[in-house]
């Protein structure tokens, strides 16, 4: 499923990004370049906003709000429950 993440340029413009991510118990996992404009983004500012790709006539729109929190090194676990979700 393609998800929109919102992040926030350091001049305070806002910057939108279609990607790949996966929902898993409470929290979305997506991935990407710490070089990346969203990676800076998310590094001085790591409120976020994401949504999924389709919404409209008669589906549901969802918009979730919050912070995103890199993890360097995620354990085996962590590793094989993101691959079988995605």
């Amino acid at each position: 499923l393609i998800y929109w993440i919102a992040t926030v340029r350091p001049n305070g413009r806002p910057h939108v990004t279609p990607l790949w991510g996966v929902w898993m118990n409470t929290t979305f996992y997506f991935d990407g370049s710490p070089e990346s404009r969203r990676g800076r983004n998310l590094a001085q500012n790591p409120e976020i906003a994401v949504h999924v790709e389709s919404g409209g006539a008669g589906k549901e729109v969802v918009i979730v709000e919050g912070r995103a929190r890199e993890i360097k090194k995620p354990d085996l676990a962590l590793r094989q429950g993101l691959a079988a979700a995605y």
